[in-house]
């Protein structure tokens, strides 16, 4: 009799540990509705950072001649970002913004081989700080991942 409530009590203990493991599975899993939508907001995404790319950064200047672009939409801020880089003769130069906010940046870096004393970088809250790319990289991370 002992050995039947041993057995009883083990049972109850897995099942209770199915039921919250599925819970949690299935509250944690967005819905087909959610995944649908945020395909969509990905794909309004690419179009609006091409055409921000193309208005804003398909010309050369300052001997910065090759541009390109990553783009990403962001689900925890709701917000589309495209983050662009130019290298030419004259420099570097890159740019995180929000594609709908037309060509204002959230940080900008730039250095150039024919100006040196503008080689900085712009972040938000920050005053201008000396180039570094690597710190630029590590500030982009969080807005391009999400």
């Amino acid at each position: 009799m002992k050995n039947n409530k041993n057995i009883l009590i083990i049972l109850c203990a897995l099942v209770s540990v199915l039921i919250i493991t599925i819970w949690f599975t299935k509250a944690n899993k967005p819905s087909i509705q959610e995944q649908v939508s945020s395909i969509d907001l990905q794909a309004k995404c690419d179009t609006q950072a091409k055409k921000d790319f193309n208005q804003n950064w398909s010309s050369p200047s300052g001997g910065i001649s090759d541009y390109n672009y990553k783009n990403h939409y962001n689900t925890q801020t709701g917000k589309c970002y495209i983050l662009t880089s130019g290298v030419g003769a004259g420099g570097e130069n890159y740019q995180l913004s929000d594609a709908f906010e037309n060509g204002s940046y959230i940080a900008l870096c730039s250095s150039y081989t024919v100006a040196p004393e503008m080689n900085s970088c712009d972040y938000p809250n920050s005053k201008k700080e000396k180039f570094d790319k690597v710190k630029f990289d590590n500030f982009v991370k969080p807005y391009m991942e999400n």
